[in-house]
């Protein structure tokens, strides 16, 4: 499992953007551990609320 969480880091280490992180995160962090969804909140702490910035199995609400 070490060797995994080093490679994803290594790749969201290369990414071009946040974006791409996020992306990277969820699908790959979701796969080595065998979920049905992975989801990466981020904290707008000036409207203290947590923000939806990426999901791999989650369903969309629109």
């Amino acid at each position: 499992m070490l060797e995994t969480l080093h490679r994803i880091v290594k790749e969201v280490n290369a990414a071009p953007d946040l974006g791409e992180a996020l992306e990277l995160i969820v699908t790959r962090v979701k796969k080595a551990v065998g979920a049905d969804v992975c989801s990466v909140y981020l904290t707008d702490f000036e409207r203290r609320e947590h923000v939806l910035r990426a999901t791999e199995g989650l369903q969309s609400a629109g």
